[in-house]
């Protein structure tokens, strides 16, 4: 049962982190364009990918130090601060394209 809700967190965690990075590198992408490269390398993009897990593995493996509550806490608002810039990055995106249409 344990290692079910270990699995559980680790896999919300980094969905979320995931979601929040490419949400990330399309808003860069298109706000950006010039600096695109330096941010997102494949060397990069292993790096990000690296610690995404990392962190999200460590966290959820504190459950195992029983302090559970602490952890559950601390991940799941990770998640909401996550979902949080993703939603706002996403929304912002359009207005950034349409800007950028009247441009041309």
């Amino acid at each position: 049962m344990v290692l079910y809700i270990v699995a559980f967190y680790i896999c919300l965690g980094v969905s979320c982190v995931t979601l929040t990075a490419v949400s990330f590198e399309r808003f860069v992408a298109v706000r950006f364009p010039s600096i695109y490269t330096t941010f997102f390398s494949r060397k990069r993009i292993l790096e990000y990918v690296i610690g995404i897990w990392t962190v999200n593995i460590l966290l959820s493996a504190l459950q195992w130090v029983k302090i559970n509550q602490e952890v559950r806490g601390t991940q799941l608002i990770l998640c909401r601060i996550c979902l949080f810039f993703s939603s706002t990055t996403q929304i912002g995106l359009p207005f950034t394209v349409r800007r950028y249409r009247r441009q041309l």
